[in-house]
């Protein structure tokens, strides 16, 4: 049985956990964790070169102005979503596995039963108030074409709050591959069709956005019966019984409702900048704003490939007490995060403005400038690990939501001042500061809080070699000004050179151990003794 969030042993330092406890099985756990994460990284660059083909047809197809109303629909379809979800999605990931490992089957059935009705009720509640009060929302906006949007998309809320809770299902029962499929080849291949055929048949904006909903639709219903199925294989769906259900409400809800504070900063810095720069600016700015705020955002993509399976096995490393090899998943996952997602964030920091020409057009020169300014917050915020849900799983809940009502309190003050002043520019600055705050906070948290350490010692040499190499990069970007080819081929050696340095803190061969067979493979990574 776990030690209950009060009274975990060996906070601020590793403890081995009770007697008994078997070092090699956590080892061979992460080993299992972090090759499935890799699974998934891979489709997540699959996936995020679909989505990025279909974010730049989009941006080039549109006006700017047109653009700009997309967004901004997009932008409160997201808040929606935030709202109809309330941070269910990952309580799912806590809860199903720690009951699942303990052989409470009625409880883990009662944790899905819950969230699944929760998460649809709201969704139709956010759809209904939508349709009821789109004067006021008129009000507010003032732009009637992504009114317009928003009324076709806002189906989409409750949509894209399901489509969480299945990818959490798929992490928490079944595998990387299942999760690999799902959502990084079909989606965006169905989401990038539906873009090229609007727009190879001359399409309006308001056709675009029916296509987004109907994508979203099609992936819901398929991949419902695809979790059925992969629950009958494991004998879970054998094991549903109205007589043994038990619906841990309290417990779900006492975990997840305080936690709403971090989607709270979470919409700060999405959602609701972009609402803030419509209202205090110009749909031309939202229209900067949002057109580089996706390929910002993929500079967490290691990260957001590596967090779908890390909280069910982190919550089992917790119930089995297993401190040592909890603190070793989190630093090990951390690194293989700041050091994968190096190359995407040198680029656009130190070369966001050619980027921003070359991908959307002339009329984005001046994103360049945020996209740098917003890859500092993103990459900082994935390339220091899970810290957050580190203490999810230790259960940390007033800890958080002091740190994220401070976050936000702050964050929204200052992204409005910033915003006013300096408009896109500002969002990016604020947003970014949001980051800075809520890490730092959070990283406290883990020398404070819980067993992992908040700087493990054997991990800091990557760290030092990263803000190393991007301060060279920057120095070469703003010395020779290289052309945009050569741009990528700098920042391609100095990844290289950074990653050869740092080659053992990823244990490749211990990981891999398959590539042991390759002469060339041993050579270029060695023998890697554990960090």
């Amino acid at each position: 049985m776990a030690s209950s969030a009060d009274d975990t042993p060996g906070i601020g330092a590793l403890d081995n956990g009770p007697e008994g406890i078997d070092p090699g099985a956590g080892r061979a756990a992460n080993r299992q964790q972090i090759r499935g994460s890799s699974l998934l990284l891979v489709g997540r660059m699959i996936g995020l070169g679909l989505d990025f083909v279909a974010q730049v047809l989009i941006v080039r197809y549109l006006e700017k102005t047109e653009y700009g109303a997309f967004a901004l629909a997009l932008s409160i379809v997201a808040l929606g979503a935030t709202a109809c979800l309330l941070g269910l999605e990952r309580t799912v990931g806590r809860f199903a596995p720690i009951y699942q490992e303990r052989g409470d089957i009625g409880r883990m059935w009662g944790t899905i039963v819950v969230i699944v009705a929760t998460v649809a009720t709201l969704g139709l509640a956010v759809v209904l108030g939508v349709y009821a009060f789109h004067g006021v929302l008129g009000g507010v906006v003032q732009n009637e074409v992504a009114l317009s949007i928003l009324l076709i998309m806002i189906v989409l809320s409750p949509l894209q709050a399901l489509d969480s809770v299945l990818i959490a299902l798929f992490a928490t029962f079944g595998s990387a591959r299942s999760i690999f499929f799902r959502r990084y080849v079909f989606a965006p291949i169905l989401q990038l069709s539906i873009v090229v055929v609007l727009i190879a048949t001359g399409s309006g904006v308001h056709l675009l956005a029916l296509g987004y909903v109907a994508a979203a639709a099609a992936g819901i219903a398929i991949y419902t019966v695809v979790l059925l199925r992969l629950l009958e294989r494991q004998g879970l769906l054998r094991q549903f019984d109205r007589a043994t259900l038990r619906l841990p409400v309290r417990e779900i809800f006492a975990f997840s409702l305080p936690l709403l504070t971090t989607d709270v900063v979470f919409v700060l810095r999405s959602s609701l900048t972009v609402i803030l720069l419509e209202v205090l600016r110009t749909t031309e700015e939202v229209a900067d704003y949002r057109a580089v705020l996706p390929l910002a955002v993929q500079t967490l993509f290691v990260s957001t490939s590596f967090r779908f399976i890390f909280t069910p096995g982190a919550s089992r490393l917790y119930a089995r007490e297993d401190w040592h090899a909890l603190n070793d998943l989190y630093w090990r996952t951390a690194t293989w995060i700041a050091l994968l997602s190096f190359p995407l964030f040198a680029l656009c920091v130190a070369f966001g403005e050619p980027v921003a020409v070359l991908l959307f057009g002339e009329p984005y020169r001046a994103a360049g400038t945020v996209l740098s300014i917003l890859c500092i917050g993103y990459y900082i915020n994935g390339a220091t690990g899970f810290n957050s849900l580190i203490l999810r799983v230790f259960g940390r809940v007033r800890f958080m939501v002091g740190v994220d009502v401070l976050t936000a309190g702050i964050s929204l003050m200052a992204t409005v001042l910033l915003i006013s002043r300096f408009g896109a520019i500002g969002a990016a600055i604020g947003t970014t500061m949001s980051f800075l705050t809520q890490k730092a906070l959070y990283q406290w948290g883990l020398k404070t809080q819980t067993t992992v350490l908040a700087i493990d010692p054997n991990y800091v040499r990557p760290y030092v070699s990263i803000v190393v190499g991007v301060f060279v990069t920057l120095l070469l970007a703003v010395a020779f000004r290289p052309p945009i080819a050569l741009a990528f081929v700098l920042v391609g050696v100095v990844s290289l050179t950074i990653l050869g340095i740092n080659r053992q803190a990823l244990q490749i061969m211990d990981t891999y151990p398959e590539l042991g067979r390759f002469k060339l493979m041993r050579r270029i990574f060695g023998d890697q003794s554990t960090p």
